[in-house]
């Protein structure tokens, strides 16, 4: 049977109305999915780490094992007036002319067992995360550390004096590394209407002839995929020029995966995520290269943040975190 080309193009344009709804419906699934896959990745880690810990047997009632935050150089002192995980009272390790950050925390919470059921408690896993972060973030205030992964329990002190001394070398050599500096965080988010906007004004017009729908609707189409060329083009750009201007600035750098939305609270779209290793005194020039690209960029859609000082996870290496 005959379709009319009228009815035809209706039925095509509820078509992609249907499309577009259904890779929404598909895209906010994908998310729940890949949100449940991480967690179960970073439950598996963690409970990687305590497995590798020496004694990790059952513990016994009111038995306890020591969390380490950060390696610190000799003669630091614990931060005063804050607490570690599970409000334990913060001490210093020292062997190997460097010292560990550590609070007792009851294995009967954070033994391996425990651990597998606080792991699938979000609202748990948030407060221990927080607690660590704290406490590595006032240490951070008096001079560089060597940052722990999160988790990193022993059972015995005696066990974190050896871990000190094993690793000596390259704790020392990551401590140097990151003395004077600091990790700071940058972050480019950007309104894409408002991006396309000024990609549209950038093309020149086609004008349409008007001989048939037919005509109409390929020119309409050709315009579109124009414009999200010239659009994606001037996004590579100026995140390219960012990077650039920002490396020349840093002692080093690592580009990390655009941040979740939802977790995060931004609006738009992030479409840069970065850390640098940046000396203090060349802070204030950072910051100050940021602005300037926000002011030059701020009225095609793009928003420059800029985060820190944080603890260096991203510039000491896995061997040494580990």
């Amino acid at each position: 049977m005959a379709v009319p080309d009228e009815l035809r193009g209706r039925l095509r344009g509820m078509a992609r109305s249907d499309v577009d709804a259904l890779i929404e419906e598909a895209r906010a699934e994908a998310r729940g999915e890949v949100k449940a896959v991480l967690r179960d990745i970073y439950a598996e880690e963690l409970l990687d780490l305590v497995a590798e810990q020496p004694g990790a047997t059952e513990p016994e009632e009111g038995e306890q094992g020591w969390w380490i935050y950060c390696i610190v150089p000799v003669g630091r002192v614990p931060p005063p007036g804050i607490t570690g995980v599970a409000c334990g009272e913060l001490t210093l390790v020292e062997s190997g002319g460097l010292a560990a950050l550590v609070s007792p925390v009851p294995l009967s919470e954070f033994g391996e067992a425990p651990l597998r059921e606080h792991l699938n408690d979000l609202k748990w896993l948030e407060q221990t995360v927080r607690a660590h972060e704290a406490v590595v973030d006032e240490v951070l205030r008096d001079g560089p550390v060597v940052p722990m992964r999160i988790c990193t329990i022993y059972r015995e002190l005696d066990q974190v004096e050896a871990m000190l001394e094993s690793r000596a070398p390259r704790f020392r050599e990551a401590l140097e590394r990151l003395s004077g500096r600091a990790e700071w965080g940058v972050k480019i988010v950007v309104q894409r209407a408002l991006l396309e906007d000024h990609a549209r004004g950038r093309m020149a017009s086609d004008e349409e002839d008007g001989t048939s729908e037919g005509v109409a609707y390929v020119a309409r189409k050709k315009r579109a995929a124009v414009l999200r060329g010239e659009t994606d083009r001037l996004l590579d750009s100026v995140v390219r020029e960012t990077h650039a201007r920002l490396e020349e600035w840093s002692a080093g750098s690592v580009v990390l995966p655009a941040q979740n939305r939802e977790l995060a609270g931004y609006e738009g779209e992030m479409v840069f995520n970065a850390a640098y290793l940046v000396e203090h005194e060349r802070v204030e020039t950072f910051g100050q290269l940021l602005k300037e690209l926000g002011a030059q960029y701020g009225e095609m859609g793009f928003a420059f943040d800029l985060t820190g000082p944080w603890p260096a996870y991203n510039f000491a290496t896995p061997e040494v975190t580990a």
